[in-house]
């Protein structure tokens, strides 16, 4: 395993490689164990530990959240999150967070009309029924659109032709990411995480922070890991201690120490697994709750260190198409991570279900047959298989689409006409 921000490890199909990026030719330090796998990966855990997260205190308490992106996505309205707000109080969560939906643009971090007297109105509601109010936002990438963007294109990682790097394509346009080795971005960033905080949010959910860790030219040459982890800490460091930072879509070991907790592997989706992405696209990555249960059962061992987020479960059987063994699955998973979230909609459940919540998000589960169900039966958790023939094809030709904007922007219009008929704002 590495023990520098710039070293990784590479499967070739038959051996690990050990690689780095870094341009000290003395920079990387690797840990090696063999022998048992759980004394292998408590030995890495504690090594990565004293490195980098020695002085962090990490919360120990459950940690029992609704989330609003599984319900309303990008649909949220103040009025929406007022009326559920109101409905969650008598339930046994200690943090609602609001999640995408809120702001103007991807890096123009102020709330967009749908708001229409802010988010401390919000907050304010929230704590009166006696939770944390939590935040999802992704300060380390920018639209095309966004005016962060547009009035400061010299705080954004560039390529060696100096044009923009690309963070990927998604709310419909392309996406770049922040130079966090740019003194006034750094600057900036503090400024906004601290600007949320004092709207009284404790809890903030930290996504696509990859985009501020990838290769590029920057304002001071640093890999895109160094300065990822440099500024990101400067930029952290205006936030009271108490308040619990949550990364997402984050380089690992460049982000120990930062964060209390971790979400780990993709969004679970209301899914086992899309026919499309697991056996013609082969795509381990996509949203399902197959890719998020492999991913985590994989990298249970980083709660030696910080707060493993499994993402959401499901209770409300209106809005998902799992087995009830799939979505006891993931029930286990929450517990054995012991950070429990859903987005289940109140109104949703019926009241066997909403019993059920209540008994879940109260219990101190002490059975856990997960990971044993799993290890006897691994190829639920195996990796897509490959198409052949025809299926390759027809998967090339699936992913060329796929990798157009205009595909990309027509997918985004049919959800967001979906979502709209689902959540009317008026």
């Amino acid at each position: 395993g590495g023990l520098s921000t710039d070293c990784f490890i590479r499967w070739d199909g038959s051996a690990l490689i050990g690689e780095y990026s870094g341009s000290a030719t003395d920079g990387c330090q690797w840990f090696t164990a063999t022998g048992d796998e759980q004394a292998c990966f408590d030995g890495y855990a504690q090594v990565l530990k004293a490195k980098f997260a020695g002085s962090l205190p990490i919360p120990q308490q459950t940690m029992r959240a609704w989330c609003s992106w599984y319900s309303y996505y990008t649909a949220i309205t103040e009025k929406h999150l007022s009326r559920t707000i109101t409905q969650l109080a008598a339930l046994p969560f200690d943090i609602i967070q609001i999640d995408d939906g809120w702001q103007r643009d991807i890096g123009d971090w102020t709330e967009n009309d749908k708001f229409p007297t802010g988010l401390k109105t919000l907050t304010d509601q929230i704590h009166t029924s006696g939770k944390q109010a939590g935040l999802w936002l992704a300060p380390l990438i920018a639209s095309k659109s966004s005016t962060l963007f547009n009035q400061h294109p010299d705080w954004f990682i560039r390529d060696a032709h100096g044009g923009f790097v690309s963070a990927g394509f998604n709310w419909s346009q392309p996406l770049y990411g922040l130079d966090l080795t740019h003194p006034s971005a750094v600057s900036w960033l503090a400024q906004t995480l601290k600007r949320i905080e004092g709207l009284g949010f404790t809890y903030l959910k930290l996504d696509f922070l990859y985009g501020g860790a990838l290769p590029g030219k920057r304002h001071t040459a640093l890999t895109g890991e160094e300065a990822y982890r440099d500024g990101l800490a400067k930029a952290l460091s205006v936030l009271d201690p108490q308040t619990f930072v949550l990364f997402c879509g984050a380089p690992i070991i460049p982000s120990l120490g930062l964060c209390h907790g971790m979400r780990i592997g993709p969004d679970v989706a209301n899914l086992w697994e899309s026919p499309r992405d697991a056996h013609l696209l082969a795509n381990p990555a996509t949203p399902s709750v197959r890719n998020a249960l492999r991913t985590c059962l994989h990298r249970l061992w980083l709660g030696r260190i910080l707060r493993v987020d499994p993402d959401v479960v499901y209770f409300a059987a209106r809005d998902h198409s799992l087995s009830p063994q799939q979505a006891q699955a993931l029930m286990d998973l929450a517990a054995l991570c012991d950070f429990k979230a859903t987005s289940d909609l109140p109104d949703h459940l019926t009241s066997t279900e909403l019993s059920n919540l209540s008994t879940f998000f109260k219990s101190a589960q002490t059975q856990n047959t997960l990971l044993h169900y799993y290890r006897q039966n691994p190829s639920l958790l195996s990796l897509p298989t490959q198409p052949s023939g025809l299926a390759l094809l027809l998967r090339e030709l699936i992913g060329a689409l796929g990798n157009q904007p205009f595909a990309l922007k027509m997918l985004g219009y049919l959800d967001k006409r979906q979502l709209q008929k689902k959540f009317p704002t008026k």
